[in-house]
């Protein structure tokens, strides 16, 4: 797997920090760059113990990634049921 751009790395560093911080279970990082015709460059996937834990892990990476890059998500899906959550930063 080939280096992530800098502002790739700090963003995929910064979510993964907030992940950690409210011990986020069995992080993933997939490189998605050398799949034809897809839009994202890089898929970060975790696991929330429940819908409280998910909320808490959203929470995290967002505040993470504010406070250090002062970027805010494109879109977040699924927070409301919390099954589930895409959070999209572009």
């Amino acid at each position: 797997m080939s280096k992530p751009k800098s502002s790739e790395d700090a963003l995929i560093s910064n979510i993964i920090l907030g992940i950690d911080n409210v011990k986020g279970i069995d992080v993933s990082l997939l490189d998605l760059r050398d799949i034809e015709n897809t839009v994202s460059s890089y898929f970060v996937v975790c696991t929330g113990s429940s819908n409280t834990h998910v909320n808490a892990i959203v929470s995290a990476i967002q505040k993470t990634v504010s406070k250090e890059l002062k970027e805010k998500p494109f879109h977040t899906e699924g927070s409301d049921i919390a099954e589930w959550v895409l959070i999209d930063y572009v």
